[in-house]
Parts: structure tokens; sequence; C-alpha cells
């Protein structure tokens, strides 16, 4: 099973559409870069993402 990294939030990029591990964002962040095509994800894509996880 792989290891579970903590900080990290599982997201579907809007952008590229590929399903990537992003950082979450600290309080003063509004965007972190997606790993595969370096577009900035929006902060309220990434808590959506981290609450339906939590579910």
């Amino acid at each position: 099973m792989a290891k579970k990294r903590t900080g990290h939030v599982r997201v579907n990029c809007p952008h590229c559409g590929k399903d990537v591990n992003v950082q979450r964002a600290q309080g003063f962040q509004r965007a972190m870069p997606c790993p595969n095509c370096r577009i900035p994800i929006a902060v309220d894509v990434i808590e959506a993402a981290e609450g339906q996880s939590e579910e």
C-alpha cells in the first residue's frame, strides 16, 4: 500500500484533467501550482477536494 502523504490532497486538476497530489495551501496562499501543467489551482478547488476525501 502506498504511503499516505501528510499535508497533501488528491485533486483533479481543472486545467489538464489529471489526478495530482497537491500540497494543502497555507492561510496566506490563494493558489497552488499543478505539478503536471504548472497552472495554479485555486484554494477553493483544493479545499473542496479535501472535504470530499474526508467523507
